[in-house]
């Protein structure tokens, strides 16, 4: 069990203003266990520029598991696909795609993802980016369009479907955004390994972020949205906040 990470913020007038707290992630125990919203997710449709950041835990690598989801009709998945300890498959719906298989994971160690999308850049290979605990962009295959298609369900969190291909494992500070974010956003929010308060980096375009529990005390079973209105409001089975997080 890890313990949490407290940060005090200073307003740009001076005065210290309330410390940025991270004691909690989601808990998922690899039986059936998921969380998703009870609502259509449509954030990022048809949009051309959109990102995402994720902190992660997994208990047993050697499993193949999804960290995160969106499926719905007509190809227009998401999902973030582990397979085994050395393949990271991201697919963002109409072909945005990304495999990388240059990292070899460890069990119980917290990692940091990053993914940013331009859909305005001339070559399909140059429209994803993939990042891992900051750094340059991974090596992989990708490619994609130039603007994401129409998604038509729920976005969840471990597995995909309900209870399919569901992770082992925690995941904690879980941001979307509407913008494409640079390599230097992803070393910023990465922050050496601490998480931190990303809505104070001065990044354009934080749509959600979901912060693990800590919104919500790390007690119940829904995981607010601390930016945007699309609560996490469904936990299936063991789904539960835990005070483990990366520090």
């Amino acid at each position: 069990m890890a313990l949490g990470t407290k940060l005090g913020i200073v307003a740009s007038s001076g005065v210290a203003a309330a410390s940025f707290e991270n004691d909690y992630s989601i808990a998922f125990d690899g039986t059936d266990d998921y969380a998703n919203g009870t609502a259509n997710f449509t954030t990022w449709n048809g949009l051309a520029n959109v990102s995402f950041n994720v902190w992660f835990k997994r208990d047993n690598v050697t499993r193949n598991e999804m960290l995160m989801s969106q499926y719905g009709t007509g190809g227009n998945n998401f999902y973030i696909y582990c397979v085994g300890n050395a393949r990271l498959d991201v697919y963002l719906g109409g072909g945005v795609r990304y495999r990388h298989t240059g990292t070899t994971f460890a069990n119980n160690t917290w990692y940091n993802l990053g993914f940013s999308y331009d859909g305005s850049q001339g070559t399909s290979a140059n429209r994803p980016s993939l990042y891992l605990n900051g750094g340059s962009r991974l090596a992989g295959t990708f490619g994609g369009p130039t603007a994401l298609g129409t998604y038509t369900s729920d976005f969840q969190m471990s597995g995909r479907d309900g209870a399919t291909l569901e992770m082992a494992g925690n995941l904690d500070e879980i941001s979307i955004w509407t913008s494409t974010l640079t390599e230097a956003n992803h070393n910023a929010i990465y922050n050496s390994g601490t998480p931190l308060d990303i809505s104070a980096l001065g990044i354009s375009g934080l749509a959600h972020w979901w912060r693990g529990g800590d919104n919500n005390g790390g007690t119940g079973t829904t995981m607010s949205d601390a930016v945007g209105s699309y609560s996490i409001n469904y936990f299936n089975d063991n789904t539960a906040f835990e005070a483990d997080v990366p520090t």
